[in-house]
């Protein structure tokens, strides 16, 4: 999984210590900053599923993604009222990343 830079830093760490999840931040790679279809391109071309609290915007892109016949690895969508539930999106995570993902949207 890759979560974009907006995901609450404290639900990555309780998903890596307590359930072992493997994620990576946007900002760990020294991604901040890039605009949103770019983002979720660099995450299908190293086939992550994407992790984004962007319920604005991301929605759109892969909409525009799927709309030009291309498959994704999944995108995981967090709504504004958990934003900060880190435990909920932890869990919901590891659910997440258990399932196959590919071409789907899955809401916390």
């Amino acid at each position: 999984m890759l979560a974009d830079e907006d995901v609450d830093g404290p639900a990555i760490k309780i998903a890596r210590r307590q359930f072992g999840l493997d994620i990576v931040r946007a900002v760990d790679l020294g991604l901040m900053g890039m605009d949103d279809p770019q983002l979720f391109d660099h995450a299908q071309q190293h086939g992550y599923i994407f992790v984004t609290g962007n319920f604005q915007d991301y929605p759109g892109v892969v909409i525009d993604w799927s709309q030009s016949a291309r498959e994704h690895g999944g995108l995981i969508i967090i709504n504004a009222q958990h934003r900060k539930n880190s435990v909920l999106i932890a869990r919901k995570l590891v659910e997440y990343a258990g399932l196959n993902m590919r071409n789907q949207v899955k809401w916390i």
